[in-house]
């Protein structure tokens, strides 16, 4: 059956209607759950009804190893020449941020132009746990990683806040790899110093 929205409703799980009664996303799983044949590109083939309620808008959700061997959880939305990798400047989860109405609607008019790649940062949504404060070295090599996933050789970079200084980096760092940086809400630190007297205290 269906709901106002349209989404199916089976065994208590709400779906979008494009999402067959067959098969379902894993939510909340560890990386020795992910592992099971049981699991296919972040999907789990539905012979029984699941065991966790949930809800699930947007586009499948896939996994990557960054180089010690952590889940990173990604998606890639449109299929436009332009490779967009969008990198958030807060806490992400790639299943939950779909059901935002506004938000969904702003990340489908940029994969309306573009390959859009998306990811949760390791520690955040549906990656694996990990240390916090990471370096942002770091944080280079898990889009690195992620673009290695998704085949893409050269991308723009969208940042907002603390990710418009990764994206600058990125391109300072590994201008191959970048073809342009746009950068919203960003700025160079967030204390303040010597070099920075704008920063927060």
């Amino acid at each position: 059956r269906r709901n106002r929205s349209g989404a199916v409703i089976a065994w208590g799980k709400i779906m979008p209607s494009w999402q067959g009664p067959r098969c379902g996303p894993v939510y909340g799983v560890t990386g020795r759950e992910r592992d099971h044949p049981g699991y296919v590109d972040g999907w789990r083939a539905r012979s029984r009804p699941p065991r966790l309620l949930c809800m699930r808008f947007g586009p499948p959700v896939r996994f990557t190893l960054n180089r010690d061997g952590a889940h990173l959880a990604y998606q890639v939305v449109g299929e436009g020449d332009l490779d967009l990798v969008f990198l958030f400047g807060w806490p992400s989860h790639l299943a939950l941020m779909w059901e935002h109405p506004a938000f969904a609607g702003f990340l489908r008019r940029l994969a309306s132009f573009s390959r859009l790649i998306l990811f949760d940062r390791l520690g955040n949504g549906m990656s694996d746990r990990g240390p916090t404060g990471q370096a942002f070295e770091d944080s280079m090599d898990e889009v690195r990683s992620v673009l290695a996933a998704v085949g893409s050789e050269r991308a723009a970079f969208f940042g907002c806040s603390w990710g418009g200084r990764l994206a600058l980096l990125l391109a300072a760092t590994y201008p191959e790899q970048v073809s342009a940086v746009v950068t919203f809400g960003s700025h160079p630190a967030t204390l303040r110093d010597a070099d920075y007297p704008w920063g927060s205290t």
